[in-house]
């Protein structure tokens, strides 16, 4: 493993951190994107939590907590009120997804009031949406939901969060978000027994946090587990997936790092895999190797591997280096407005997301 260097041994790195290296403070970076966010007309762009408001919002509330910026937070209170105003077009739309439609949205939100950036009871903002999550499932045939297996994770997703979130275990709606869980689980794995695992196991060409399902799947049945409600099922599905684990030996180093980071969620059941895979990292040629310059974003970039490391103790050594080569980025001196769109999921907005936690818990004792 490739112990962390001292900053004047990695800035003279330049082979790992690039040619061109303009070191920048944290807050800097984050103060650059955030202006440029504030500066840039959004009023066009969709709702929705990747590519839309939602996400630039949520960057933009963190960013200003950050920042200790009033003007940020001001901006990014403004764009919430847009985005609830276009709240009923969504659901109109019956578009349910965590990408562009009321998953994302309803998580943003969620996310934004459990941490105290606004104020709000969730359980009465979110009923609509809820809702309309619920009837879009109730009234899906199961070959519709097979064909939906992209929204069945992020529906997942914000669900797990959601439940996360009800201090009482016999809140009504807790109930009912427990029983779509496990609809969703079940269906998820009819769609993985039919196709032979085949979708879990397929690795994209490029870093790709969402669009690699194996780890996300590991993630997802780990999150259900803790709730202890389906836990008699759910040790059947780890049993079955015992041998795609077992199987999965990803081609990019990153995607190895992310695989094991879902694999030790269930510590010693996957032990022998798990230290497969750890041998196998290099950590310092992953990051001159796979990562380029400009290769900073949340989804397919060192801005995904920074907030992984940040949920994975075993990478916390790590976080130094990642950091370090997010800070070299020649993407990072000067935005050209013309070559970054507000994008969260692979624009800035998810780079300044993603260093603002980062520095929000270095500032916590």
């Amino acid at each position: 493993m490739f112990e962390q260097e001292s900053f004047d041994t990695f800035k003279n790195n330049t082979e790992l951190c690039g040619e061109n290296f303009y070191p920048m403070e944290n807050r800097e970076i984050i103060k650059n994107i955030a202006e440029h966010l504030v500066n840039q007309d959004i009023s066009k762009l969709p709702a929705g939590l990747f590519s839309g408001k939602m996400g630039i919002c949520v960057s933009l509330f963190v960013s200003s907590k950050a920042l200790n910026d009033s003007s940020i937070q001001e901006k990014a209170e403004s764009l919430l009120g847009e985005i609830i105003r276009e709240c009923e077009e969504k659901m109109m739309a019956n578009d349910i997804s965590l990408e562009t439609g009321l998953s994302g949205i309803a998580l943003g939100i969620a996310y934004l009031a459990e941490n105290k950036y606004v104020q709000a009871d969730l359980d009465d903002v979110l009923k609509d949406f809820d809702d309309n999550i619920f009837r879009w499932i109730a009234f899906k045939s199961k070959e519709e939901l097979a064909n939906s297996s992209n929204s069945l994770y992020g529906m997942l997703v914000y669900l797990l969060y959601r439940i996360q979130l009800y201090p009482n275990e016999n809140h009504e709606a807790r109930e009912i978000q427990q029983e779509l869980i496990i609809l969703l689980i079940n269906m998820l794995e009819q769609i993985n027994d039919q196709t032979g695992y085949t979708q879990l196991s397929y690795e994209p060409r490029i870093f790709d946090i969402t669009n690699y399902k194996l780890p996300v799947y590991l993630y997802i049945i780990a999150a259900v587990y803790q709730q202890y409600f389906y836990n008699y099922k759910l040790d059947r599905i780890i049993e079955r997936l015992d041998f795609t684990v077992r199987s999965s030996f990803p081609a990019l180093a990153a995607h190895r790092v992310l695989l094991l980071s879902g694999l030790r969620l269930f510590g010693s059941v996957f032990e022998e895999q798990i230290d497969v895979l750890e041998r196998s990292i290099d950590r310092e040629r992953m990051l001159r190797e796979g990562f380029k310059d400009k290769s900073i974003g949340l989804n397919n970039g060192l801005s995904g591997l920074l907030a992984l490391s940040m949920f994975d103790n075993n990478m916390q050594d790590f976080s130094g280096l990642i950091l370090k080569k997010i800070q070299s980025s020649s993407s990072l001196p000067v935005i050209e407005e013309e070559r970054y769109l507000p994008n969260t999921l692979t624009g800035l907005a998810g780079v300044a997301l993603v260093l603002s936690i980062y520095e929000l818990n270095s500032e916590t004792p």
